[in-house]
């Protein structure tokens, strides 16, 4: 009987699993892409600069799992956004995968759409706790926009 629980159990958290991450796509999606305009064509937005001395931050916990254990941990994105030469820096040790600098290159330019801010004269810094011992993988891409657009709007 007690394995039967478990089993339904680990069905529960399955299914669970699967709508969470469909509602995270459908989320980046919607903030990659947007809600369609009218006239079914894309509006290209007007970037606003940043002044000149601003320095932005914010940061939130993510979820990750440790390559080395594979077990969860909870860790930590911050972002900062400072007058710079338009770069997108990734501040972690160790190693960082490409996907996750793809991933934070993405995030800028969604995060830059949406706000309607410039960011071509800024260096934005991504910095990853030290939860893990290697960063890596696509899917902090949501947590680093979110990151990113708090930053820009101030919530």
């Amino acid at each position: 009987m007690a394995r039967h629980y478990a089993r339904r159990n680990g069905l529960i958290l399955a299914a669970a699993i699967m709508l969470l991450t469909f509602a995270s796509g459908a989320f980046v999606g919607y903030l990659v892409f947007g809600a369609p305009s009218p006239t079914g064509m894309a509006i290209a937005p007007t970037l606003q600069p940043l002044a000149e001395d601003t320095i932005l931050t914010s940061s939130a916990r993510v979820l990750a799992v440790r390559g080395d254990t594979m077990k969860g941990v909870v860790s930590h994105v911050f972002a900062e956004i400072r007058p710079g030469r338009g770069r997108v820096l990734i501040n972690t040790n160790p190693f960082v995968e490409p996907d996750t600098q793809q991933s934070a290159e993405t995030a800028v330019n969604v995060a830059q759409n949406r706000t309607g801010t410039a960011l071509g004269d800024r260096d934005v810094i991504i910095t990853f706790g030290n939860e893990s011992n290697l960063v890596g993988g696509p899917s902090a891409g949501g947590a680093m926009t979110a990151v990113l657009m708090s930053a820009l709007t101030g919530m």
